[in-house]
């Protein structure tokens, strides 16, 4: 629970946060004249969150907010200092999970952030009768923050490995990449490794797209158990 609160309440996670705001608002294609259609804010913000540059920037986001926090501590000594206080596994857990939920939060946060400063500058030109597509909206936003989740439990994993914060920012920016090449010059036909579509899915998932929640639990729960057992084995050396 400490860990938790650290990851969201740090000067990193708000960095993020805003890093996210900016960056959605960049891949924002705004339409200023005449009447807009109802709930134009929201269409505009779900376009933004696949914009390119949304997507380029994810995995640089992702990892800011508490990616590096088990190499810091560890290497500075301040981790023999915590396990005075809990044990290991308490400690390594906390550890995944802020990781996880620091990004979630920070990407979801931007999403809804923008959403909110969208709806007061273009609620005036909006035609009535709004509010259909919020779940949607949500839906897609809550998708963008668990693709950064396991985006920082990966970095996480590598940096662990590695005991490097280099490989917490590099590593995760390379293999996102590496999907989407793989995706767009070699293997148009699967998908599921499109991050992309992580996003905002264009294929069939089954009905409510539960296959891709499914996915999303499935990896988090194998990078999350990965994640622990290698920041365990790393605590016995200390």
């Amino acid at each position: 629970m400490e860990d938790i609160k650290r990851a969201l309440g740090g000067r990193n996670f708000w960095t993020a946060m805003l890093a996210a705001s900016a960056v959605l608002a960049m891949g924002t294609k705004f339409v200023w004249s005449g009447e807009l259609e109802a709930d134009s804010h929201l269409k505009i913000l779900m376009e933004a969150m696949k914009s390119d540059i949304t997507v380029f920037m994810l995995p640089i986001i992702a990892v800011l907010p508490y990616t590096t926090a088990f190499v810091d501590e560890v290497s500075s000594g301040f981790g023999k200092f915590c396990l005075l206080r809990t044990n290991r596994f308490s400690y390594v857990a906390g550890k995944a999970a802020g990781a996880w939920i620091g990004a979630a939060a920070a990407l979801t946060g931007g999403a809804f952030l923008n959403s909110f400063i969208y709806w007061l500058i273009f609620s005036p030109m909006e035609a009535a009768g709004g509010g259909g597509i919020w779940g949607e909206f949500a839906a897609q936003a809550i998708r963008l923050g668990m693709t950064g989740g396991l985006l920082a439990l990966l970095g996480t994993c590598l940096a662990v490995w590695m005991m490097s914060n280099y490989m917490a920012y590099i590593a995760p920016f390379v293999i996102y990449y590496f999907l989407i090449m793989l995706k767009e010059r070699y293997f148009e036909g699967i998908y599921c490794i499109y991050p992309k579509e992580w996003i905002a899915p264009e294929h069939y998932w089954g009905d409510g797209s539960i296959g891709l929640t499914l996915f999303f639990i499935a990896w988090t729960l194998f990078l999350g158990i990965v994640c622990v057992r290698m920041m365990y084995r790393r605590l016995e050396d200390v």
